[in-house]
């Protein structure tokens, strides 16, 4: 697997939708690793999956607001009746959904989608909310150390993925230090060796060196004394 952003279980997507008086503010994030299809695509650098509820939900308003101008148009005078048309659109809350003309032109209910989909790390180290155009990048290989691969969450929480990283960084830590250690025992026993070797050849030399000089120190005198001896021929 590579080693990547979208391949890490704390890259998540982030649905955040906003503050409403309907809705539990401890729900307003809504937070969720990526699915096998969506990493799929992310892979490829195919972010579309990325705000596909908004742009359902923008369509569907849109819809909604084209029969709205129909009506105001008088488009549906005839098939409603003018006092009923005004009579709805008098009705028609501001800012807000008619459930009456949802059921009178029987569209879908409208779909639920947030403000902001956007893709964040669970650490805090990045955010790309605003920032579609860079997310290619998440797909770039990377050495942070808050990796944890995502087929290995399993049913964990974030915080139980993040103890086991954390014992894991440490277990490699550990033995990377035992294992400088030991490198650092066997290089100075090495060191160790070869300054003794190297002093014991020196040494050795110096002992056959002094063997020489004293070999030549002896033959010398002999080799002196026997040329001073006069010859026959100088006794005579």
């Amino acid at each position: 697997m590579k080693k990547c952003c979208v391949n890490c279980a704390f890259c998540l997507r982030t649905k955040d939708y906003g503050c409403s008086p309907l809705r539990d503010p401890s729900k307003r994030f809504v937070y969720s690793i990526l699915n096998d299809e969506e990493r799929k695509n992310a892979l490829k650098n195919n972010f579309d999956f990325l705000g596909a509820e908004i742009r359902n939900r923008i369509a569907w308003v849109a819809q909604y607001n084209q029969i709205i101008d129909n009506m105001k148009k008088g488009m549906y005078n005839e098939q409603l009746g003018g006092p009923t048309v005004l009579e709805l659109l008098t009705n028609v809350p501001n800012n807000r959904i008619s459930q009456t003309i949802v059921n009178l032109f029987r569209l879908p209910q409208p779909p639920e989608a947030p403000n902001e989909d956007y893709l964040s790390c669970w650490h805090n180290l990045w955010n790309f909310k605003d920032k579609k155009d860079e997310l290619p990048s998440l797909n770039k290989k990377n050495d942070c150390l808050f990796f944890y691969p995502y087929n290995k969450k399993g049913n964990k929480s974030f915080e139980g993925c993040e103890k086991e990283r954390e014992a894991l960084l440490a277990k490699s830590r550990f033995m990377t230090t035992n294992c400088l250690v030991i490198l650092g025992i066997f290089v100075t026993i090495l060191i160790f060796a070869i300054q003794t070797w190297n002093s014991r050849q020196t040494i050795q030399t110096q002992e056959v060196v002094t063997t020489k000089e004293n070999i030549q120190q002896t033959i010398t005198p002999k080799t002196q004394n026997k040329n001073s001896q006069p010859s026959e021929s100088e006794k005579k």
